[in-house]
């Protein structure tokens, strides 16, 4: 039995002995700054958002299409309104530019108007507590005189005063029995201004105050039907002209005509009656040359609006 194994065991190959498992070999060693700009390298290749030179594990971040779309918005807002700026600044004005230049239409310039100062407790007459009663001084509610009103000239500008009611029947004929009017509704107190400007027109304006919004009514009614103002060529009247609106307050106007050239009819004077609850204002505008009709329209819009 030893004999077969000895036998067997011969004739068997030759098997090698076994082998310690294969290392990867290694690269060479580099130096220490070496290697550090090798690993900055690999980090920058597989991450492109990274620090140069910094090494991040995180995964690269893209940015957001709504981040991005926001940023060019802002971006072409920016380039924008620069651009509108440097025109705006450099642009010259309208009326710079020859043939551009706006022509006069006849309108005053008048200051920044501001309302008076009610007396304490008082409301507005817009309230619904006031009843239409003007509660402020009536020198206040005046409109102020613009800008090319003339100072030294004949009847020029004064300041705005309180006279008796009697003498705001002088503007009128003495048919028109505003006297026996003002009696009957008692006014209770009246302001006045008047100034020229440099084309020769007069402005004229009346405040009367009475004691409700009934009296000034009653006395605006009649005084529309009946008023006669001196100011006005009753040969050739227009009575009720409502070209224009009055939102703030009940207006009526007249006019006294001149024949101009070709026929056309040019008005001389100009007066509006103007009904604000206690308060009636009138308005007279005369020039032997012709009113400037933008220039009467708007002085009884802004009176009209200081006594809204």
């Amino acid at each position: 039995m030893t004999e077969q194994t000895a036998e067997q065991t011969a004739a068997r190959p030759e098997q090698a002995p076994a082998q310690p498992p294969t290392q990867p070999e290694r690269p060479p060693a580099l130096p220490a700054r070496a290697q550090a700009d090798w690993i900055a390298e690999v980090d920058d290749a597989v991450n492109p958002w990274a620090v140069p030179g910094q090494s991040d594990p995180r995964p690269p971040r893209r940015p957001r299409p709504g981040s991005v779309l926001r940023w060019s918005v802002a971006a072409l807002l920016l380039v924008a309104s620069g651009a509108a700026t440097a025109i705006a600044v450099t642009a010259p004005a309208r009326t710079d530019i020859p043939g551009l230049a706006t022509p006069a239409d006849g309108r005053y310039t008048f200051a920044q108007a501001t309302l008076p100062q009610l007396p304490d407790g008082k409301p507005a007459p817009s309230a619904f507590a006031a009843l239409h009663r003007h509660y402020a001084d009536l020198r206040a509610l005046v409109l102020p005189a613009p800008r090319e009103a003339v100072p030294g000239a004949a009847n020029g500008v004064t300041p705005a005063a309180a006279p008796p009611c009697t003498d705001y029947a002088k503007l009128h004929n003495d048919s028109a029995g505003v006297p026996n009017m003002l009696a009957t509704d008692a006014c209770r107190g009246a302001a006045s201004r008047v100034w020229t400007a440099k084309d020769g027109t007069r402005t004229e304006i009346w405040l009367l105050r009475f004691g409700s919004s009934d009296e000034g009514s009653d006395f605006y009614g009649n005084l529309t039907a009946s008023g006669s103002p001196k100011a006005v060529q009753q040969g050739a009247t227009g009575i009720d002209e409502f070209d224009f609106k009055v939102p703030t307050a009940s207006f009526t106007s007249k006019s006294g005509l001149l024949a101009g050239p070709q026929g056309a009819a040019q008005p001389v004077a100009e007066v509006a009656y103007l009904g604000s609850g206690d308060v009636v204002a009138t308005i007279v505008m005369s020039n032997p040359h012709g009113v400037p009709n933008q220039a009467f329209r708007q002085v009884v819009l802004l009176q009209a609006d200081l006594l809204g």
